[in-house]
């Protein structure tokens, strides 16, 4: 792989940027591109439909879909970078990890012989929610991406109480990094983000790699359209059918004598609605969570695209 790297033999600079399901990665990506344009992402999702790649603008966005590159899956992501140090000259990349991954196994990769050739990792950026920071920090995974970032950022600050406590809290989970509070992908500088003072890392011992079995993913892919005052009734209900147990819904939909589809996010109860950019016709959605009831899901999906029960 090294044989690839920039024009010059450098090592391609690389940040990591993970964080729990919901927690705002996405966003700061977006972001990010906003300001520093021609970067390339590399993006993982939890599920079979790739949609974190569809909410992400840009000619250089490769999704890696089907499950967490923690888990078994690291020469997928080894193959995805050497697929990226062989093409056109990339000034930085964006490793957005699955809001389930652990990043033991993920850093453990980039400083794998061929890959710590070509790359050079700048930080590792965490992202974690004000909203939901003590319920999020139930999950090892969670607990993990805190503990190993350079920096925390602790988004949804404008909606959440008690923000002065929860940075108390990450601080004291993890004292070597900087902790920043952040509002829809702002409130820290692009550079910080991107090269963040590397601190010392102590991950948690006892964390299990694969905690995250008992959590499924359904990923439907359905033509059709809704309009959007029944895709937010429907929303409400599957969120009152799961309770906490629905970690995370997200998706990208099409609604009648509307220019461009609705994009929707679920975290643990709080549901956000927004307008996403048009890709295809058809509607994808994405639910994360312990004991979906995957028929209801399903055929709830159905009727409301007019697809019958």
């Amino acid at each position: 792989m090294a044989t690839g790297e920039g024009a010059r033999g450098e090592r391609i600079p690389l940040t990591l940027i993970t964080g729990f399901l919901g927690s705002g990665k996405t966003t700061l990506v977006n972001r990010l591109l906003r300001e520093r344009p021609g970067m390339a992402v590399l993006v993982n999702d939890f599920g079979e439909v790739p949609l974190d790649g569809d909410l992400i603008p840009g000619e250089r966005v490769v999704p890696l879909a089907d499950g967490c590159v923690c888990c078994g899956r690291s020469q997928d992501l080894v193959w995805a970078l050497a697929r990226f140090a062989r093409g056109e000259p990339t000034g930085h990349l964006l490793l957005e990890t699955s809001g389930l991954a652990h990043p033991g196994p993920v850093l453990a990769t980039l400083a794998a012989p061929g890959v710590k050739e070509a790359y050079r990792l700048a930080g590792v950026v965490a992202l974690a929610d004000a909203l939901h920071l003590e319920a999020h920090l139930g999950y090892p995974e969670a607990v993990a991406q805190l503990a190993s970032a350079d920096l925390i950022l602790l988004s949804k600050v404008d909606l959440a109480p008690g923000v002065e406590e929860a940075l108390e809290r990450l601080k004291a989970l993890n004292p070597t990094a900087r902790v920043r509070p952040l509002v829809r992908g702002e409130g820290v500088g692009v550079e910080e983000v991107l090269f963040p003072p590397r601190s010392l890392r102590v991950l948690p011992p006892g964390v299990h790699l694969h905690a995250h079995a008992p959590v499924e993913s359904l990923s439907l892919v359905l033509p059709g359209e809704t309009s959007p005052e029944a895709l937010e009734a429907w929303l409400k209900g599957v969120l009152l059918l799961h309770g906490s147990r629905l970690l995370r819904g997200k998706g990208v939909v099409r609604v009648r004598e509307a220019p461009r589809p609705l994009v929707f996010h679920l975290v643990l109860g709080h549901l956000e609605l927004g307008f996403a950019q048009a890709r295809d016709g058809m509607n994808r959605l994405v639910f994360i969570g312990e004991g979906l009831d995957r028929q209801v899901l399903e055929e709830g999906a159905k009727r409301l695209f007019g697809g019958g029960a």
